[in-house]
């Protein structure tokens, strides 16, 4: 809630599907939290590719090397350093 109140933009890039995304995000009203969502039917490539990250970040506005990307999975830090 600190992130929103100081209107921080986030994103998500997952490995899910958007269809199955935005039933969890309707259902936890997360929708408006994250400006951006990136998906696997959003990409060429799944993780550990960049794609996912660099396309978040453009949609954020935000240079790659100025974003925070946390994840949880061993796939998720090589598509960070990549």
């Amino acid at each position: 809630s600190n992130l929103i109140a100081r209107s921080v933009p986030m994103g998500v890039v997952t490995g899910r599907h958007s269809r199955d995304l935005e039933m969890i995000f309707n259902h936890h009203d997360l929708v408006k939290t994250f400006k951006t969502l990136v998906c696997d039917n959003h990409l060429s490539h799944s993780k550990p590719h960049p794609e996912g990250i660099l396309l978040g970040s453009k949609n954020l506005n935000l240079a790659p090397e100025k974003i925070y990307y946390i994840g949880d999975s061993v796939m998720d830090m090589k598509a960070a350093k990549s």
